[in-house]
């Protein structure tokens, strides 16, 4: 079974010391040489595997974890290490070690290795590590970003099936545990498992939880096939290209660990000021714990490369009100003339869990075949549509929504459709977002006259009002490119459960580019096919918009 590589704690230490000698301290190293004497945490350490190789170059180690059994198997394999008194493993919750006076501004280096994803209070760790880290002090941390194959950790899981199957841990939590409970993974396996799907980590959630931190980032790496896939399965480690990592809405996807070396910027300023005192004296080493040789005097230089994360006031805030206008147009004249016009209002709110949005559309054309002929109505249909949605935890929403449409040219007078449903946000952030839709749809139309007399002689005429149930299922993404460039894109099917014949397909896509603070270009595509039109009504309509877009947003 796929646990018991879990389950078999010397084989799980000896790659845990394996993958830290090969991998771990030469990233480390690019940002700063690991001194002799250098001082060492590690937060989370279980049998301190990847303690055992910092100890092999000569530096003196702390750790931490709550899982008494596994320090106890720790203290087996380092018994020696802990007998020389280089190595202290304490069983009790990091938090606590502020408590400690002698720990504080005492480690050069903090290690979190596949912990920052099982961590809920993140403000509150940055700020007990920039404590006890001393002036140049550096923090390693490793994790698998949450949408990665297996971001959910289910290859723990006891059924041969769910350890080999990957992505299913981005499904709704409750679907994501009646597939756990289905498969008998055991009670306290599937809170784990849901407590990690409750604080999963994507690469561009960490990144914005180092720069409100006040930490800069010093190295980053990002992999396509994790280190440890080397002496789990022999395979070789990759890294992510570099194409693929520039792309926030794709790496993650395909990324299955990621590395940094980060700093505290204060404590920068402090490795600076204390480097220009030479009167100030070294921390003492705590009390049971030697030092090998003497550890840096606090001339650690300052790395100078890296990027400064971005101060982000409240990243997880998606508060906000937006009013968009768009107004569009096109005319031609010579042989063939024709005229269209587009114009859009689209209101939208979201406050705490609620979020409301609200849209009216017009679209009306005429043309002329050519010189002298008068021009007829081509395109006129009017639109609107109202929304709203309260969000629960774990990404699950649930929403209702009324749209009307009135559209010459498809034989309505009105379309009405009633749409209440459940949503879930796969990507749930400001500018990225990707989410699917399962729901129930009514649908009433009221047909034009015409329409309907056209039909008299017909062997099945049609109604003047017909009522159609169905069911909806939609999926959406919108994706902030860059600054100037936002892409959004939109499936829906709906499909009659009485008549099965009765099928709509909706697919609209749509690329903004940013001309100034207020104003954007909006180049949109809108395709709608209906599998059992009206008489005489083509099956597909196709309509193509470039609009002038104002917004106004809160």
């Amino acid at each position: 079974m796929a646990h018991t590589y879990h389950e078999n704690r010397q084989r799980y230490f000896d790659d845990q010391y394996r993958v830290t000698t090969d991998h771990v301290i030469p990233f480390v190293e690019q940002s700063g040489p690991l001194q002799p004497g250098s001082r060492v945490l590690e937060i989370g350490c279980a049998e301190a595997g990847v303690l055992k190789a910092f100890l092999e170059r000569g530096a003196t180690a702390v750790g931490v974890d709550r899982n008494r059994r596994r320090l106890d198997l720790g203290k087996q394999f380092l018994s020696d290490a802990l007998q020389a008194g280089t190595l202290r493993l304490l069983h009790q919750d990091a938090q606590e070690l502020l408590e400690r006076e002698e720990f504080r501004g005492y480690f050069d280096l903090i290690v979190l290795k596949d912990v920052i994803e099982h961590v809920e209070d993140r403000p509150a760790l940055f700020s007990m590590m920039e404590q006890l880290l001393r002036p140049g002090g550096r923090v390693f941390m490793a994790f698998p970003p949450w949408r990665m194959p297996f971001g959910g950790h289910q290859q723990i899981c006891r059924s041969w099936f769910l350890s080999r199957t990957p992505y299913f841990h981005l499904l709704p939590t409750p679907a994501y545990r009646a597939v756990l409970s289905a498969f008998a993974e055991k009670p306290a396996r599937i809170e784990s498992l849901l407590a990690t799907k409750r604080t999963g980590l994507s690469s561009t959630e960490f990144q914005d939880l180092v720069g409100s931190a006040g930490y800069r980032v010093l190295s980053e790496r990002l992999y396509l096939l994790n280190p440890m896939y080397t002496y789990r399965f022999g395979v070789a480690p990759r890294v992510q290209s570099s194409w693929v990592a520039a792309r926030k809405s794709l790496r993650d996807f395909v990324t299955s660990c990621a590395y940094y070396t980060l700093r505290p910027v204060a404590v920068v300023a402090c490795a600076l000021a204390f480097w220009c005192s030479p009167g100030l004296a070294l921390a003492q080493a705590p009390q049971g714990l030697s030092t090998q040789a003497p550890a840096s005097a606090g001339a650690t230089e300052v790395a100078k490369e890296g990027f400064q994360a971005p101060v982000a006031n409240d990243p997880a805030s998606k508060d906000g009100q937006t009013l968009k206008l768009n107004a569009g147009g096109f005319l031609s004249a010579g042989n063939s003339r024709s005229l269209a016009a587009t114009a859009a209002a689209d209101y939208f709110l979201r406050r705490s869990r609620s979020q409301f949005s609200a849209l009216a559309a017009v679209n009306y054309g005429r043309s002329a075949d050519g010189p002298g002929t008068p021009t007829e109505v081509s395109v006129e249909n009017y639109q609107a549509r109202v929304r709203y949605d309260y969000f629960f935890t774990g990404g699950l929403a649930g929403f209702a929504s009324v749209s009307a449409r009135r559209d010459r040219f498809q034989g309505l007078d009105l379309r009405l459709n009633v749409d209440p449903g459940l949503a879930y946000y796969f990507i749930d952030e400001k500018g990225h977002r990707l989410w699917a839709e399962l729901g129930y749809d009514l649908q009433y139309d009221i047909r034009r006259d015409e329409v309907v007399d056209a039909s008299a002689l017909d062997p099945a005429p049609l109604e003047k009002t017909e009522v159609r149930h169905g069911v909806r299922v939609f999926t959406g993404y919108d994706n902030q490119l860059s600054e100037a460039v936002k892409f959004n894109a939109g499936v829906e099917y709906l499909q009659n459960v009485t008549e099965t014949e009765n099928a709509r397909l909706n697919v609209d896509l749509g690329l903004t580019s940013q001309l100034n603070s207020d104003f954007s270009i909006a180049t949109t595509l809108s395709i709608d096919y209906d599998n059992n039109p009206l008489p005489g009504i083509e099956k597909t309509d196709l309509v193509t918009a470039l609009n002038l877009v104002y917004t106004l947003s809160q």
